[in-house]
């Protein structure tokens, strides 16, 4: 969320030039940002709230905010971000979050906030977000069959909407925890 915070300052979008991008990396960063503090707070509830870079020593003086302030947040950082990032992305970025997973992401927020359909309104949002999403988005299940959604042959099908990719084997990233093991 930090990292978040320090991509969306005004003077560190503004270094990149090109819009396009520019509206790319800050939609990216607001869907993240969103994705954090949706699972921070199905978690543990009232959050420190904190949208900016703040200090160590700012940090000590944040009072928690009430759950409702932080899916205003959420939906209003995933609202914004489906409107900025790209519809799709070609080949080499597949995976990488565009509109559709934005609006998935909202749409799944929307879900949460029914409270298992008992708020008709966010269940209607979550409907309109999703069927959209469906009909329009080229995503979908798999539907030939349940193994073929973990298939290696088929690691990127049309289920993955947002997916954090990775890279196997001792390629000098990450932890070298999995080889020892």
């Amino acid at each position: 969320i930090n990292n978040c915070n320090s991509i969306l300052k005004p003077e560190v979008l503004a270094v990149v030039e090109n819009e396009k991008k520019r509206a790319q990396f800050e939609g990216e960063a607001l869907f993240i940002r969103a994705y954090h503090y949706f699972n921070l707070v199905r978690l543990y509830g009232p959050l420190f709230l904190v949208t900016e870079r703040i200090t160590a020593e700012e940090a000590k003086n944040y009072e928690r905010s009430t759950v409702d302030a932080v899916y205003r947040l959420i939906i209003d950082d995933l609202d914004y971000a489906s409107r900025k990032l790209p519809v799709k992305y070609d080949s080499s970025n597949i995976g990488r979050v565009d509109q559709w997973g934005a609006k998935t992401l909202l749409g799944k927020v929307y879900l949460t906030l029914s409270k298992n359909g008992m708020d008709k309104e966010m269940l209607t949002q979550a409907k309109l977000l999703l069927e959209d999403v469906e009909k329009n988005s080229g995503y979908g299940l798999v539907t030939s069959s349940y193994a073929d959604v973990f298939s290696i042959s088929n690691e990127m099908n049309k289920e993955m909407i947002f997916v954090s990719r990775y890279l196997s084997g001792g390629n000098g990233l990450g932890s070298p925890f999995a080889n020892y093991f």
